[in-house]
This record gives C-alpha cells, structure tokens and sequence, in this order.
C-alpha cells in the first residue's frame, strides 16, 4: 500500500502546537510581527492508507482524479470530481477522493460549509460501496473532528468516535485498515484532550501496523503535550530509527526541538531533512523560522528566500522574510516582502498589521496608520493595535484631538477592570507614572509576564527618546531585549532602537 503525505490528519497541529504559536491575546501581548507558518506549511503527517479500489473500470475513471489529491492540489481535485460524478453519480472512489479533498481544503481554509459537503460525499461513498471498505469512513471522521473545532462542538467529536468505534468493532475490519481507524480515532480523542486515550489509539495503531509514520508522529505529539519530554524526544528518536530515509521523520523532530528551545538540535535536523530531499520546503520554512527565534535574521532571510525559490505564492513566507529583513535594518525590503504578502492575501488582518508596524518603524507615518485602519475594518478586535495609533498622533502633533478617542476606553475603565492595553495608553497619555505600568505587569511566570516586560520597556523607550532623554531611552530599549520576545513588534522596535546607525539614541 502506497503511503501520501497530506495535510489531511494534522488538526490536531492547530491544538497541540498552540505552545509553539505566537497568538494575538489582549491580555498577553498587544504586538506582533513574526508571522508563524500555517500547519500546512510547517507540519506533514501521513494521513494513513489509500482504499484499494475495488472496480477496476471505476478506478480507470478516477486515476487522474486520485493524482490530483495525492499531489494536493485540492480544488483541482474537486473539479475533476465534479466531471466524473456528473456523468456516474455512483461512483464511490471518485466521491471518496472528492469527499477527501474537501475536508481537506475546508480544514486548510477553515470553511465548515466545504468541510460539510466533504463529510456528505464521504457518507455517499460508504453507502455506495455497500460499506465494504473501512477507509471511507476516514474523510467522514476527520470532517467531524473538524468541524467540533471550527464550530466549538463536543458533540460532533463525540459522534467521530462513536462511528469509529462501531466501524472498528466490524469482524470485516482488520490489519492496516483498523490501524487507521485508531489512528483517526486517537486524533479526535486528542482534538478534545482526551490525551491518555488518544495514547491508547495511536499505540494500538502501531501494533497493528508497526510502519504507521503517522500514528508514531500522533503519539509523539500527545506526550510534547502533556509536558513528557523523554517520551516525546524517545518516541521520535524511535521514528527517524524506523524511518530513517523520511525527510518527514527529520523535519518532526525538529519541530519538537524548536519547540522545546533546542535550537541547534532542531537546525541539525532541518538540515539533514534537506540532505534527503533538497526541494522539502517545509524544512525551509521550519529552519528559517528557527534561525530567527535563535537571534540570526541573515540566515533565517536565506531559507525564507529558499522557500520561495520553490514556491512563490506563500503569503505567510514573504511575511516572515520581511520580519528577518527587517531585523538587519533592511526597512526598504521589509516593505517589500510585507507588501507581496498582502497582495497575495489581501484580506489578512495580521498581515495589515504587520506591514503598519513595518512602515512605522520606517517612519511613514501615514502609510502605518492607513495600514492599521485597513487591518481593524477587517478585524475590528485588535485593541492591541490602540497604542502604536496613539503613538502616531503623538509623533504627528494630534495627540490632542486625534488621540482621545483612542483612549477614551481605557480612561473611563474602572481601574479593577484595565487590562494590559489600557495601561499602555495611559502612560502614554501620561495618567500614569513609569513605576505604576511597571506594576501593571502581571505576576505570573509565564510568557504573558516576558510579553509585557518587553512592551513596557519599548514604549517607555519610545516616550524617554520623544523626550530627547535617549540614556534612559537606550536603557528601556535593552531591557526589552533582555526578554528575547522576538516574536514581538516591540522587540522587533526596540532592536532597530539599539542597533539601527541613525538610531538618535545611538548618537
């Protein structure tokens, strides 16, 4: 049996690596400039098993169809899915490999109405092949797991196991296909947190089938989240050992070094995934990324420019090569890339305001501000946003008339209910003191606490600066970067702030 690397069972990337993600949070941090690849572009599991089909002239009629999703090129596939079924409605094989591409499609864009007529076809192709081959029931499964996530529905993950339980429990099930089905059955259970059963799952499915790449990536999953580094690393030590000419083994340790803040292990990995295949663009994209969270833009800038070398329509790869552009003082080409990545997803509120933060650190003041308006009509809840607005009236003599309806919010918040955002503003509208923001960080050992620690010192490196008071401004600037947020707006300012030549406080 043929094995195809797909996005189309990692859903549970979105949950399990939401450690390793740097997310918009009112109260954890207000700014943000690195982008993190997709789970498409970062993480690849093998999805399982192909159907044997079962009518050979059925089969005839799909083989292109089938090439076209085993490449994944989704909507392609929905297509000739389209032009096959318009003329046999009752052919399953070309409903289940529709079906397949779109859940795939409609998790990969986050469309419940896609994932739904994916679920459809796949119900079609079960009835249709009289319910003698198990497989079918994948794309089923794995849309209803979906669709619990999108949707925020218990119930629906409920239904994925139960269904799957039923079909595992058939005396017609056996051997690699009811490995699978423990295997999907294991990603709900973790889609819910249900981790000790999902281990169950993906255990089961490997000793049914000892070379299931995916389950082994499952399970070292579960244990990267419930905090068992020696399992975890165990576990995939075991898969590359097992899957040792797999450039998809490699890159997945990698990440988990990344994620662990191993650094140079997971550099080491990325590169020996490229030794086994040169055009792997996720090891790029993953060892790029790592090379920016390891203080070193220029060669994060070298594997990004890689990575879209290979493939140019990566919205969220021009992004991150911006963001290590910009770094090393590149302002100019920063843009560029900021602007190439909203061309290609025009309507991308985070990219909107990357490209205002870029443009403010540039110094066009009406450029950034025109970029976070455009981002805030497509997502109006970014409060985040407020104080690098405010800091442009401030830097544009408007503060006065332009800047109060900015703060407004915040000044008439009572004081027991003010969370991050209001306290920057505050400061900056000078209501409150140096030491009273400081105290407003939070005192819980957590990421959230490194976040605010680096926004403070930024944006009162900004005021001391605005002062022409650039000792104390410098000093603010540094204490931002002893917190190594680099994924931050703030530390990304507070760099340009020390290292940039014409910085004044360098002066």
């Amino acid at each position: 049996m043929t094995q195809i690397l797909s996005t189309y069972l990692i859903h549970h990337w979105t949950q399990s690596m939401k450690q390793n993600l740097i997310t918009f949070s009112l109260f954890l941090t207000m700014s943000l400039l690195i982008t993190t690849p997709t789970s498409a572009q970062r993480k690849q599991l093998n999805r399982g098993f192909q159907p044997q089909t079962r009518s050979q002239p059925q089969a005839n009629v799909t083989d292109q169809l089938e090439k076209l999703y085993r490449s994944r090129d989704y909507l392609k596939a929905i297509e000739e899915g389209n032009r096959i079924l318009q003329s046999d409605p009752n052919n399953h094989i070309a409903l289940y490999f529709r079906g397949s591409a779109q859940v795939d499609y409609g998790t990969q864009t986050r469309n419940s109405k896609i994932v739904r007529a994916g679920i459809k076809d796949a119900r079609e192709a079960v009835e249709k092949s009289q319910r003698k081959i198990a497989n079918y029931y994948i794309p089923y499964l794995f849309g209803m797991t979906t669709l619990s996530t999108l949707e925020n529905k218990k119930s629906y993950a409920d239904t994925a196991i139960s269904i799957a339980t039923a079909v595992m429990n058939s005396s017609q099930v056996s051997g690699e296909d009811k490995a699978n089905l423990y295997f999907q059955r294991g990603n709900t259970q973790l889609s819910i947190n249900q981790l000790d059963k999902a281990i169950g799952d993906f255990q089961s499915a490997v000793r049914l089938h000892p070379k299931h790449l995916a389950a082994y990536s499952s399970l070292a999953e579960v244990y990267a989240r419930k905090g068992d580094k020696q399992r975890a690393v165990g576990t995939h030590d075991q898969i590359v050992l097992l899957f040792h000419d797999s450039p998809l083994a490699w890159n997945n340790r990698g990440m988990y070094y990344q994620q662990i803040k191993e650094f140079d292990k997971a550099i080491k990995d990325y590169t020996k995934t490229l030794e086994l295949s040169p055009k792997y663009i996720y090891a790029y994209t993953n060892r790029g990324f790592t090379y920016l969270e390891q203080g070193n833009p220029a060669e994060a800038e070298k594997d990004f420019t890689q990575s879209l070398t290979i493939n140019p329509q990566q919205p969220a790869i021009y992004n991150m090569r911006g963001s290590a552009r910009l770094a090393q003082g590149k302002l100019k080409e920063a843009i560029e890339d900021q602007l190439q990545s909203i061309k290609l997803d025009p309507q991308n509120p985070v990219s909107l305001a990357n490209l205002g933060f870029t443009y403010f650190y540039a110094a066009k003041l009406d450029e950034s501000q025109a970029a976070f308006q455009k981002s805030l009509s497509l997502n109006p809840n970014q409060k985040y946003l407020l104080p690098w607005q405010y800091w442009l009236t401030v830097q544009k003599g408007t503060a006065e008339t332009d800047g109060v309806e900015l703060i407004k919010g915040s000044l008439e918040q009572s004081p027991d209910k003010r969370d991050w955002v209001d306290f920057i503003l505050l400061r900056m509208a000078k209501k409150i003191s140096d030491e009273e923001l400081l105290s407003a960080v939070t005192n819980k050992q957590n990421d959230s606490r490194n976040s605010q620690i680096c926004e403070a010192h930024f944006f009162l490196g900004l005021i001391k600066a605005d002062a022409a008071d650039f000792k104390n401004a410098k000093m603010h600037f540094k204490e931002a970067l002893k917190t190594n947020a680099f994924h931050l707006s703030a530390y990304q300012g507070a760099t340009l702030a020390i290292n940039h030549s014409k910085s004044p406080i360098n002066n």
